[in-house]
């Protein structure tokens, strides 16, 4: 219920049936004008799904403080576990997997 009201979700269910019907698309012009004039298309209805990508979520991810008292941490996989924690900052289907857990509780 909640997801279905999610306008994120929506738009993840949009762009992957808009992509699906694209790669069923097996002719292409030759006709070089009409080519780029598609592309175009597919490139302006891509923007509307921009907010998929831009989604971040208000979750709040720390790193468990051994990780960083380690003497010998170096700073790739510092920089590593950082990123990993951005990614999963704009995990929808993690935010809405700790809903559940929440709505459980």
């Amino acid at each position: 219920e909640r997801v279905a009201k999610d306008p994120i979700f929506n738009l993840i269910a949009e762009n992957s049936q808009r992509i699906k019907n694209q790669n069923d698309v097996s002719m292409v012009s030759l006709n070089l004008e009409k080519f780029r004039t598609q592309q175009k298309a597919f490139a302006e209805e891509s923007k509307k799904y921009k907010a998929i990508s831009e989604y971040t979520s208000n979750l709040s991810i720390t790193p468990l403080k051994v990780d960083f008292e380690r003497d010998n941490i170096d700073s790739l996989t510092k920089s590593r576990t950082e990123n990993w924690h951005k990614s999963m900052k704009k995990d929808i289907h993690l935010n809405e997997a700790l809903n559940i857990i929440k709505d459980l509780m």
